[in-house]
């Protein structure tokens, strides 16, 4: 993964948290829309998208902790071969053996970490949505329920499409290495056949 992948990937996670905090401190001030984000000048920007970086990678290990035991499960399931070298090694084998596979792999593993952060994201977003619809009560209480709602659904959805491509990741794995090995012995057989000759 290049270095501009990663800083875009961060970004995209940290937006998110701008958002909540951004609707946070808008409920505790009791700020309106017009007021709150309307207001933001252009000169603005720059920092704020380097506060997005930076709560990005917070984030991002936050929620690496959060799935971190249902990652390793996945893992432990799919590489179940006692005599193969461990996970890490055999990703690191596949990453180092082919550009295409290593951007693949990586592709793969960038769509995961975005989901699994947007899990915990969508989540707030909807609860200091909540939180600040109450203190400045500006739409109706169907549509903030809606609205509210329609975040903690995003979430859930986050969270099941952040799993399956988990497994989607640490099979594309498998099978890469599988297909890596399979390739050596074919032509190992082939070289020791035209030594024979």
């Amino acid at each position: 993964m290049t270095t501009t992948q990663l800083f875009v990937e961060l970004l995209i996670i940290g937006l998110g948290v701008v958002i909540w905090v951004g609707f946070l401190i808008a409920g505790i001030a009791g700020l309106s829309f017009e007021k709150s984000v309307l207001d933001i000048k252009f000169s603005l920007w720059p920092p704020l998208i380097a506060v997005a970086y930076v709560m990005g990678i917070l984030l991002d290990r936050i929620a690496y902790s959060v799935f971190n035991h249902k990652k390793n499960q996945i893992k432990k399931k799919i590489f179940c071969h006692e005599a193969e070298p461990p996970a890490a090694i055999i990703e690191r084998i596949v990453l180092e053996s082919s550009e295409a596979l290593n951007h693949m792999i990586n592709y793969n593993r960038s769509r995961a970490r975005i989901c699994r952060s947007w899990f915990i994201n969508f989540f707030l977003i909807g609860a200091t949505f909540l939180v600040w619809q109450v203190r400045v009560n500006q739409i109706s209480n169907m549509y903030l329920i809606f609205v509210t709602m329609g975040f903690f659904v995003l979430s859930l959805v986050s969270c099941l499409i952040g799993g399956i491509l988990e497994k989607d990741h640490y099979n594309n794995i498998r099978h890469s290495y599988d297909y890596l090995r399979m390739h050596k012995n074919t032509e190992d057989k082939s070289e020791r056949n035209d030594t024979e000759i």
